[in-house]
This record gives C-alpha cells, structure tokens and sequence, in this order.
C-alpha cells in the first residue's frame, strides 16, 4: 500500500539547520526496515512522497530522526 513519509530531525540547538544533510542516516534506516520486512520495498510505489520537518530540540551532544509513514488507501 502506497505511504507518505514525514521525516524530521531534531538538533540540540535551536540554529539554522539544513535536515535533507539527514538523507544518508535517513536512507540506512529505511533499509534496515526493509531488510527487516517491516515495509515491502522503498521504491516510489510504495514511499510515494517524503516530507522533511524541523523536529524538536534535543538533549545536548545528540540529534533525533524519526520516520512517520502514513497510509494511503488510495491505489496510486
């Protein structure tokens, strides 16, 4: 079933901050739920968009990304 992805990251500072530099991480991980058989495949028939956000701030000396996969009930 065709997902939205809303990716976001989240910094200790509240500075500027460029998340897609998350891509690679965010990348790895998606494959790792792949290979783990919690999605079906990465392809664009199944992730049909990805949507970056500014997470929340978080403890000093770490960074935070979470993946939300939304379903669509609509085929595409």
């Amino acid at each position: 079933m065709p997902t939205l992805l809303t990716v976001r990251v989240g910094y200790p500072t509240s500075a500027r901050a460029d998340m897609e530099n998350a891509h690679p991480t965010v990348k790895a991980l998606i494959d790792g739920l792949v290979d783990a058989g919690a999605l079906p495949d990465d392809s664009s028939r199944e992730i049909v968009s990805t949507t970056w956000e500014r997470g929340p701030k978080c403890e000093k000396g770490t960074h935070m990304v979470e993946l939300v996969f939304t379903s669509q009930d609509v085929p595409f």
